[in-house]
């Protein structure tokens, strides 16, 4: 693996593990169209590392309020913990009990119609398509309606959304639902909870932190399972035994991901407070079309 393959990959995951055109998908696409060498498990495994670090830096006063108030045995906190908990469970039970399956159709095998085979980048260009329709339209005309009122009357409405402090267990069950259904390469996770935290009358920067602080667990879980695989464990062997330097080059790349998805982070705060998801409805529909097309 070069430099180039590592701060490539990590560019793409760190940018849109957050902004709403899924990160699995890019992955997966870059494999096929990009001239990507030897991005093997560890280094995967490591970039998830990255964009959680990513997280811990863009929300780090939440973060810390949160672990504060928990330990001190506050409710909020405690209550908090538990919407976490209530969101990961869908997505844990859909991750275990599919991601060899999904991982097969999406970026190895991919799927024959009678005769017609339909190629990995093809179904996620498809993905691509039902997020940009089912996810990102609604989700942006909800942004748009908020966004575009008078001040005023944009204060107002807000008092009538929800914040972090005011969200209930069926809210973090139906945005962890939004989550399970996005383990799908090409349907993105934080554009699928955001738009479930918008539906369920959360503030729009609320829902985008939910989404955010939701995900911790789940790349961590995601990372966790990797790293008990006997494929994980056999690679870092071999790597660790061949000392070929590739590790300064990992590192490298997960800095990139991580400074990556900070800057994603902060941007899409930003956006779903005071604009929409407009550019990236187009841009799925583009990359989508360019993936059935090709």
């Amino acid at each position: 693996m070069t430099s180039f393959d590592a701060i490539l990959v990590g560019l793409i995951q760190g940018l849109t593990e957050f902004i709403p055109v899924s990160s699995s998908g890019h992955l997966a696409v870059a494999k096929f169209f990009v001239p990507i060498h030897d991005i093997d498990l560890n280094y995967i495994v490591l970039l998830h590392f990255g964009t959680v670090l990513a997280i811990f830096a863009a929300l780090y006063k939440d973060i810390w309020i949160l672990i504060r108030d928990f330990c001190k045995g506050e409710k909020y906190a405690l209550y908090f913990a538990l919407l976490i908990l209530i969101s990961m469970v869908p997505a844990a039970i859909v991750g275990f009990t599919l991601d060899e399956a999904l991982e097969r159709l999406f970026c190895e095998e991919g799927l024959k119609i009678g005769k017609i085979p339909l190629e990995p980048y093809r179904l996620i260009g498809l993905a691509f398509i039902a997020c940009a329709y089912w996810v990102l339209t609604p989700a942006n005309k909800i942004l748009k309606e908020r966004n575009s009122l008078p001040p005023e009357e944009k204060e107002e409405q807000e008092k009538t959304l929800k914040g972090l402090d005011q969200m209930t267990w069926k809210d973090a069950l139906w945005i962890g639902v939004a989550q399970a259904v996005a383990v799908i390469p090409g349907l993105s996770r934080s554009g699928s909870t955001i738009y479930a935290g918008l539906l369920c009358k959360l503030k729009s920067e609320a829902a985008a932190r939910f989404s955010f602080l939701m995900s911790i667990p789940v790349i961590l879980g995601a990372a966790l399972k990797d790293c008990l695989s006997s494929e994980f464990r056999s690679r870092l062997a071999i790597s660790w035994h061949n000392g070929d330097g590739t590790a300064l080059v990992q590192v490298i790349g997960v800095l990139v991901a991580a400074i990556s998805g900070y800057i994603a982070i902060k941007l899409l705060l930003k956006l779903v407070s005071k604009y929409d998801f407009h550019p990236f409805v187009v841009y799925l529909w583009i990359i989508g079309l360019v993936c059935i097309a090709s």
